[in-house]
């Protein structure tokens, strides 16, 4: 899934748990609706509510290490989540309707 892309999201990781935000444009965002999305695809559509508000976003790349032990905590279930829920953002993109709320 190539979200950045279906968003028009002018950064390379859209799921990066690791951002900064403003007080007044965290409240900007979450003004109208909380965020319905839960893990994966909250973070994307957290930058998709921020770009449609008019935020300056900057991207610091980071390195993460191969997982050494361990599963990944990823199921059908999140992926499939997070598939509808931007391919849904994604449309209203086209459509032209500003993406504020569920």
């Amino acid at each position: 899934m190539h979200s950045r892309l279906m968003l028009g999201l002018p950064v390379a990781d859209t799921t990066s748990g690791f951002k900064g935000w403003r007080a007044e444009m965290l409240r900007e965002v979450l003004r109208d609706a909380a965020v319905p999305a839960n893990g994966y695809v909250f973070q994307i559509e957290m930058t998709y509510r921020a770009t449609q508000n008019g935020a300056t976003l900057r991207e610091v790349p980071i390195l993460f290490a191969d997982r050494a032990l361990g599963q990944s905590k990823f199921s059908s279930r999140i992926i499939a989540e997070a598939s509808l829920r931007v391919a849904g953002l994604g449309l209203r993109r086209l459509l032209g309707r500003r993406q504020t709320h569920a």
